[in-house]
């Protein structure tokens, strides 16, 4: 297994528990399923492109953290930290308000 994958996925199970996030909440977020996220973590799966930077802003951190690239977690770019909210609507969905 590629060391990449491997840090990515350690990386993206501890930004998403740390953000008590569960694995719909960010799938969710990233625009993605439930099952791609939980592939991806269990190592079963690797992410492309689009879909890592899409977890890297549901997350709030920088593709390069996910990667492995550095150790800092805040985007270097991204001003501030990104704080999510959870609600559930009337209807029973869950609603995923992510605001910088």
């Amino acid at each position: 297994m590629d060391r990449t994958v491997e840090v990515f996925a350690q990386r993206l199970t501890h930004m998403r528990e740390r953000r008590r996030l569960t694995l719909q909440e960010l799938a969710t977020a990233a625009q993605t399923t439930y099952q791609s996220v939980w592939r991806i973590e269990s190592k079963h799966a690797e992410p492309g492109i689009v879909l890592a930077v899409r977890l890297a802003r549901a997350l709030g951190c920088s593709l390069d953290y996910l990667c492995g690239v550095h150790d800092d977690v805040q985007d270097r770019w991204a001003p501030g930290r990104v704080d999510a909210w959870r609600q559930t609507l009337p209807d029973g969905r869950m609603h995923l308000q992510i605001a910088p």
